[in-house]
């Protein structure tokens, strides 16, 4: 997974969890019940936001993000995804390209 993408997939999935828990508390309390639903709906934008950042960490499409709507369920699909971000290059390619350069100007000099 991309590191950068994974920071960012951490944190905002923590936050948007936090706020639709505050939401869903809230609705239990004096505050009107329209409200706490908005709560839970700006929760869930920012939950779907870190799959989007989930997504992108693992090379898949961003569309696979609105998985995340189905909440914890959604994070475990993202997760069996297979990771094709991979930051290295495989051994096999930086071998190949290192065939193909090409000689340098000293090289030619000693033929």
């Amino acid at each position: 997974m991309i590191k950068k993408y994974q920071t960012r997939a951490n944190i905002v999935l923590v936050v948007g969890f936090v706020i639709v828990m505050i939401g869903g508390k809230v609705g239990q309390g004096a505050i009107p019940p329209a409200v706490a639903g908005l709560i839970v709906l700006l929760g869930l934008g920012v939950w779907v936001a870190g799959c989007h950042q989930y997504c992108m960490g693992k090379a898949q499409p961003g569309w696979k993000a609105i998985y995340g709507i189905v909440f914890p369920l959604g994070l475990i699909a993202l997760a069996l995804l297979p990771d094709e971000g991979n930051e290295k290059p495989s051994a096999k390619r930086r071998k190949k390209k290192s065939a193909r350069r090409r000689r340098s100007y000293d090289e030619y000099e000693a033929e």
